[in-house]
């Protein structure tokens, strides 16, 4: 825990102490809260939905890299074409 709490600035580990505050808990037991607690009460229902959003997402995507050739330019090819392009 020290050393998350070294990881922050100032000005973060003073917001995160506010919090913590204006929840009544101590800054150890927000960050428990917000991070081992919260993971623990994912909805399972909503995780597959969520997961199932990611994949179609992704599909889409993967069907449009597989359907368009690689380009695959030489590093020379691209500083000629760099190049070229400064040059007026």
């Amino acid at each position: 825990m020290i050393q998350i709490l070294k990881e922050l600035s100032q000005d973060e580990l003073r917001q995160v102490t506010l919090v913590a505050a204006s929840k009544g808990q101590s800054v150890p037991e927000f960050i428990r809260d917000q991070t081992i607690t919260a993971a623990q009460d994912t909805d399972p229902e909503a995780e597959k939905d969520a997961l199932d959003a990611l994949r179609g997402f992704l599909a889409a995507r993967i069907e449009e890299a597989e359907a368009e050739p690689l380009l695959d330019p030489s590093l020379d090819e691209i500083m000629r074409e760099g190049r070229a392009r400064r040059r007026p």
